[in-house]
């Protein structure tokens, strides 16, 4: 078997505004850094709001250089609850406040590359905030469930860890993408 001379090196997450270290992760020298993190746990939602409407963020991905459509969702705080953090990140990026919060799963997101696990929540809300204005640089959308599957099915809507997210949800009962079963 061939030994593998890629090496690891560690240096420091910033996000957000990319000043402040947040979290330890690992590059993998393998011709360019891919990300490879011990410590990042990621949360993604899928929610719908009173009016049975899934709160959706768009917003610039440098990594993609485009603008993606994608389930509200970020990185968890050290010392914070995935819930919690789930419950926090879609206040900010949506304006809706939470409801009732349904834990979907705990999965890897790549097991071949990444140690991470995302952990996937189904969130009922109330109603938005008056007045919220969204983070600069996101755009808030909500989309029925048969205008986000046209999203999907166009390709528009194409983050896997989201994909799987609505999977979850569907397969739990608490959204259904293509109507009845």
């Amino acid at each position: 078997m061939a030994q593998n001379n890629t090496h690891i090196q560690e240096q420091d997450l910033a996000v957000g505004d990319f000043d402040r270290p947040r979290s330890r992760v690992f590059f993998r020298n393998c011709g360019r850094n891919v990300p490879f993190s011990r410590h990042v746990r990621l949360r993604c939602r899928s929610r719908i709001s009173p009016e049975g409407l899934v709160p959706l963020v768009r917003q610039y991905r440098p990594a993609v250089e485009d603008f993606t459509l994608e389930l509200p969702a970020g990185l968890i705080d050290p010392g914070e609850q995935a819930a919690s953090s789930a419950v926090r990140e879609l206040l900010e990026e949506t304006g809706f406040p939470s409801r009732a919060v349904h834990l979907l799963g705990v999965n890897k997101t790549d097991a071949g590359r990444l140690s991470n696990r995302v952990h996937s929540f189904f969130i009922e809300t109330d109603a938005r905030i008056p007045g919220f204005a969204p983070e600069t640089g996101v755009e808030t959308l909500l989309a029925s469930p048969p205008e986000l599957l046209n999203m999907i099915m166009g390709g528009l809507f194409d983050a896997q860890i989201a994909l799987g997210t609505l999977l979850l949800a569907d397969l739990q009962g608490h959204l259904r993408l293509r109507g009845s079963p």
